[in-house]
């Protein structure tokens, strides 16, 4: 017990100094610090700057979706939305009227359809004039069902996605939250600011680390594994009645309300025999656990 109570405490300072930092970060391309111009922002692992720029074709568009296996979309200010459509090409637009240095950047990388928000920002990131921009994606149905990796990059852009499948998908993302509707992953994996996680649908595993943001999950089928790591931010989960998994929650200040029948051995709940196993760390933040009705 005293080494859980030594690893929060380690938590919370190396979180705390993380917020700050990015907080700092935030301000300061805001021009609420004095020495950045409003001209942009770069923030976190999100740089927006990407290889090989001349290569990429520009504006709304389409590729055949023969051959491709993995989409990654990189996105700013605005909102990205991916849906399934039937059709034999991906799909891609956004608002007509752009200058040509604000269209959108596509490629296609072997199997790979990569689209970016514009062409490269060199300096801190974008003007503030530049408008939001909203991105639609179509894919067919035969891709959306067999999708190997999906990745989704977003600063200030909400995402939603209906039906897809993808063996990984990864997001990160920066005030903006996520969801996805009746989607089936291999691994899901999430890292965000100021931003949540909402899936229904199924997941093997679940990886999710917020800072200021929360994760709800209405899952078909027991997960192998979920792993979060939070800041000020609550995890729900729904599960099938018959579910069976262990769950650990080591927090400084949140609690762990649990529907479901448990025996308890040392820091480990146990719920029925086998099944997934869920590890919880939070600074401050309750973990919710509910039966499906």
């Amino acid at each position: 017990m005293k080494q859980n109570k030594n690893s929060v405490i380690v938590r919370i300072i190396l979180w705390t100094l993380t917020a700050l930092i990015l907080l700092g970060v935030l301000l300061w391309g805001l021009e609420l610090l004095p020495g950045l111009s409003i001209r942009g922002l770069s923030f976190g692992g999100w740089d927006f700057h990407y290889k090989d720029s001349a290569q990429y074709q520009v504006g709304s568009g389409s590729v055949s979706a023969a051959g491709l296996r993995s989409l990654e979309v990189n996105w700013v200010d605005g909102s990205v939305h991916l849906e399934v459509t039937d059709g034999d090409s991906v799909v891609f637009r956004e608002p007509d009227g752009l200058d040509e240095e604000d269209q959108l950047r596509f490629q296609v990388v072997g199997d790979r359809l990569i689209i970016q928000y514009s062409k490269p920002r060199w300096g801190f990131g974008f003007h503030a004039s530049q408008p939001a921009k909203h991105l639609t994606v179509e894919i067919p149905r035969t891709l959306a069902g067999q999708l190997v990796e999906l990745q989704v990059d977003t600063v200030s852009a909400p995402v939603t996605a209906t039906g897809l499948t993808a063996q990984d998908c990864e997001v990160d993302s920066v005030s903006g939250n996520v969801t996805f509707t009746g989607c089936s992953f291999g691994e899901l994996e999430m890292d965000t600011v100021s931003g949540g996680l909402q899936l229904s649908g199924q997941a093997s595993s679940v990886e999710f680390d917020g800072v200021s943001g929360g994760m709800d999950l209405a899952l078909l089928q027991v997960p192998r594994k979920v792993s979060t790591d939070t800041i000020s931010g609550s995890i729900h989960l729904t599960l099938p009645q018959d579910a069976a998994f262990s769950v650990e929650l080591d927090s400084a200040s949140g609690k762990l309300d649990n529907e479901f029948s448990s025996t308890k051995t040392g820091d480990i709940y146990y719920c029925g025999q086998g099944g997934g196993t869920f590890q919880f760390d939070s600074v401050s933040g309750d973990v919710v656990i509910r039966m499906a009705r």
